[in-house]
């Protein structure tokens, strides 16, 4: 694997491959990185800030579109996560520019989806949508599709992105659910029961 110099955005997100980003672009540095992809179609990378630093991991994005641009040369723009990297070193302004740069790897992901795992994944997150009362379509259940409507943390996500293997992320995916979901119920069933409290009750006849 190969290393590459690459503009750097580091947020408080982890943004998956294919992920699109709605951004609002105010900074100077990042007005200059952002005019700078687009004039020579380049990318820049997103490097998720956690615990107060730079995170080793992120994803390369493109810009796709400007949805408005303001007189002031702030800007909303959209991009669209493509590979992801591992952050080799960081340094806070790159030679003669304002924006940060690294040096990052570019992971070579391997799509080896366990299609018993896919199945369980699916299983879980309806039973994890009905408790919740959510109304989403469970169809393509790939980690990266998925990974920011399981309820992980910005931690957990990051270690989503770290690992290479569709098959390995799916079992954290899953490990996740089976633990979460009973905790979610038991959470959402004591709700129900708060809100009765205080109400007149059918209570069912009893025989003994």
């Amino acid at each position: 694997m190969h290393t590459e110099i690459l503009p750097l955005f580091p947020l408080k997100l982890v943004v998956f491959p294919n992920e699109k980003v709605n951004m609002h672009i105010f900074e100077e540095r990042y007005k200059q990185l952002v005019n700078e992809c687009m004039d020579e179609n380049k990318t820049f990378g997103i490097p998720a800030f956690l615990n107060n630093k730079v995170a080793p991991y992120g994803t390369e994005v493109r810009v796709v579109a400007i949805a408005k641009r303001y007189d002031d040369g702030k800007m909303d723009v959209r991009v669209r996560g493509e590979r992801t990297f591992v952050l080799e070193d960081f340094w806070q302004q790159e030679v003669h520019k304002l924006y940060p740069a690294g040096k990052v790897r570019f992971a070579e992901l391997i799509e080896d989806s366990d299609k018993r795992l896919e199945h369980l994944i699916a299983d879980k997150l309806l039973a994890l949508y009905e408790v919740l009362g959510v109304k989403r379509p469970v169809k393509d259940v790939h980690s990266f599709k998925i990974g920011h409507y399981l309820g992980m943390s910005q931690k957990q996500e990051l270690k989503l992105l770290a690992l290479h293997r569709e098959s390995e992320r799916q079992a954290l995916i899953l490990q996740h659910l089976t633990t979460m979901l009973p905790i979610i119920t038991e959470v959402e069933n004591m709700k129900k029961k708060i809100k009765l409290n205080g109400h007149f009750k059918y209570f069912d006849k009893l025989n003994f």
